[in-house]
């Protein structure tokens, strides 16, 4: 099955389980990557 799937649909699953697995294992804080317009528009971060 996964011979058919095309590499960047395996890439793009890959790198969504291992950011889910750490968001809830604790190692990283979702704030940290998360795009927060207001803090870009105002703080310029």
């Amino acid at each position: 099955v996964l011979a058919s799937v095309l590499q960047v649909s395996k890439t793009y699953g890959t790198i969504c389980a291992l950011t889910t697995t750490v968001f809830h294992l604790g190692l990283v804080n979702p704030y940290y990557i998360a795009l927060i317009y207001s803090e870009v528009l105002q703080c310029f971060q």
